[in-house]
């Protein structure tokens, strides 16, 4: 997992609210730690995608009860640039858009920048709406991030 997201914060620095210099300080404890969360998938769910026993794509889903039961979260979507447009994107949006759905969500959510517009493409086909929710992407220099949604409770792959 570490590998991925080393690789994610390099290639796209300013999609992503942790800088490539920060994640590469995190200890060890940390990444195990992550590792550990994502794969219980109680709160979360880390979907990696391998090749040749490489990581070549992650996304996470999250839980967050206590801001609402029924939308979840989608956070760390990547997809190295060695292998985009074979469909790795698609499954692993599948993946983390059917657990949230197994654990009670009926939308998913996620931020994009805004001027990134083959992510936007990616999820406006994949049945993404667009939000009026719009915010400063104070971490990075990315400009604004906007805000994406898509109900999963009802024809999963939709899109």
């Amino acid at each position: 997992m570490r590998q991925i997201r080393l690789e994610a914060l390099a290639d796209t620095p300013g999609a992503f609210s942790t800088t490539p210099e920060e994640a590469q300080a995190f200890p060890d404890t940390l990444w195990q730690d992550r590792a550990n969360k994502g794969a219980v998938g109680g709160s979360q769910a880390t979907m990696l995608a391998f090749e040749g026993g490489t990581a070549v794509g992650m996304a996470v889903g999250l839980l967050r009860p206590h801001i609402s039961r029924h939308v979840a979260p989608i956070v760390s979507v990547y997809v190295s640039s060695t292998v985009r447009r074979r469909g790795i994107g698609q499954r692993l949006m599948d993946a983390v858009e059917a657990w949230a759905h197994r654990n009670g969500a009926i939308t998913t959510s996620l931020w994009v920048a805004e001027g990134n517009v083959a992510a936007r493409r990616f999820y406006k086909e994949r049945g993404y709406e667009l939000t009026k929710d719009r915010q400063q992407a104070t971490e990075t220099n990315i400009g604004y991030e906007i805000r994406m949604i898509k109900n999963v409770s009802v024809g999963l792959n939709a899109g």
